[in-house]
């Protein structure tokens, strides 16, 4: 995706030999260092400017370096999301290549959410900080339906998910230097001070399921590259796809996420079930033996497989965690208690970790949406899940190649996020770019492309 922008760059370079002359002037290092961050800012914003994709590529896995806060990132990434919108709109529109009456796969379903979320958020115990949540909601989606609208051709379409993925290898690369030499610099300072410590890798993110997840939504992605649409690609690149897709496997195993790992499982045996005896069949052979599951999971047998499950649970706290949660849904069940409250709430009940750190949510997706804005929400959630397997019924295998692939990383994280959240429905860096990527599943399916 590119905007052409007729002006001269004499502005920019007169700001940075400025910078780098009152950098070189300055006595202190801490102001030296800033203005040297000043002069990456502004080569950044005149690449985002031209190639705003390659910016949030890039910039997406980064949730927290050194001891920089975690807000500063947050809040770089609402503004640049806010730019690229913009510069969608702006750069596509004029092309007349963007359809604003279109309508969108998920956008009554974003509707009710926001609308939902509004609502919990008026009633929560603090309404700003909640309705700040919502506001990030709103931008994601924002950029999401743009996407959605804007007809991009399959060249464009392919560069930019080669940005994402460049910006999961940087983050993997980094997460297997954590390993390997284990030098102060490489870790964030939230990481090290949190319970885990640098005892499992995280690259520039705040956790390590935050990582992994990132790297279990561009996996599918990779598998789909490497062993179904590798004849698009010339030997050089072919070797690439593997080498990054080895690396990828290497880096979630280093992170020890169950919930990356199962996401990566689910999402690899969906590919390989759809490429093989279609979806609509594997789902149809599979439904007894999940239901099968469900029956063993809640003991009506009393059998070993629920005692495995129980006691893993509980070694991670995630059962009495859960508990905690559906008291508070018991109370708050119609419109829940908003964003960013849950912490707070859950103290009042008189719950707290073991660790000592903080629980921003109830590590399960479904408890995670209820409590939040209340069973309301929870349909929004099944219709959402519905709409994704419905798409994976539909996808023709020969043609809709890039939707099989982030089709099946949404299956996968929707069964991440039974142990976690965050994944499927948040404003994290794996729920944004999983929108984007929503999006572009649009895109290729009104061309029926190949994918990417």
């Amino acid at each position: 995706m590119y905007l052409n922008i007729n002006r001269q760059n004499l502005n920019y370079i007169v700001a940075m030999l400025l910078s780098v002359t009152i950098g070189f002037c300055s006595t202190d290092i801490y102001f030296s260092i800033l203005f040297f961050l000043l002069i990456a800012l502004l080569v950044a914003l005149k690449v985002y400017l031209i190639n705003p994709f390659f910016i949030i590529g890039l910039i997406m896995p980064i949730e927290v370096i050194g001891p920089l806060p975690q807000a500063i990132f947050k809040f770089l990434k609402i503004f640049l999301l806010i730019i690229l919108g913009l510069l969608i709109y702006l750069n596509y529109y004029k092309k007349m290549t963007i359809d604003l009456k279109q309508k969108s796969n998920f956008s009554p379903f974003v509707f009710l959410f926001i609308l939902f979320s509004i609502i919990s958020s008026l009633m929560s115990p603090d309404i700003l900080l909640s309705l700040s949540k919502v506001f990030q909601y709103l931008i994601v989606f924002f950029v999401y339906l743009l996407m959605s609208k804007t007809n991009l051709e399959k060249k464009e379409q392919k560069k930019v998910i080669d940005y994402f993925i460049t910006g999961a290898v940087f983050s993997c690369l980094i997460g297997i230097c954590q390993y390997a030499f284990n030098v102060s610099w490489l870790w964030p300072d939230a990481v090290i001070q949190s319970t885990t410590g640098t005892s499992r890798i995280t690259a520039f993110f705040n956790n390590t399921n935050g990582f992994a997840g990132y790297l279990s939504l561009i996996f599918p992605i990779l598998i789909i590259r490497v062993f179904i649409s590798s004849q698009e690609y010339n030997l050089k690149t072919k070797f690439f796809n593997i080498i990054v897709l080895l690396l990828m496997l290497i880096a979630i195993f280093l992170s020890k996420s169950s919930g990356a790992l199962i996401s990566v499982f689910i999402s690899t045996i969906v590919i390989i079930l759809s490429r093989t005896i279609s979806f609509r069949r594997a789902l149809i052979i599979s439904t007894p033996g999940f239901i099968l599951l469900l029956i063993l999971l809640t003991n009506i047998f009393n059998n070993s497989i629920f005692h495995i499950v129980k006691s893993i649970l509980i070694s991670q706290n995630r059962l009495f965690l859960w508990e905690a949660t559906i008291k508070i849904i018991r109370d708050h069940p119609w419109f829940g208690i908003g964003f960013y409250n849950f912490y707070n709430t859950l103290n009042s009940y008189g719950v707290y970790s073991q660790w000592g750190q903080e629980w921003p949510h109830p590590h399960n997706v479904f408890l995670d949406i209820i409590v939040c804005i209340g069973l309301s929400g929870l349909v929004v959630l099944i219709l959402i899940i519905y709409k994704v397997i419905k798409g994976l019924l539909q996808i023709d295998k020969n043609k809709n190649i890039f939707s099989l692939g982030v089709y099946s990383a949404l299956i996968g994280g929707l069964f991440h996020d039974l142990v976690d959240s965050g994944y499927f429905i948040g404003t994290s860096s794996v729920a944004t770019t999983l929108w984007i990527l929503l999006g572009l599943i649009e895109n290729t399916e009104r061309r029926n492309g190949s994918g990417v």
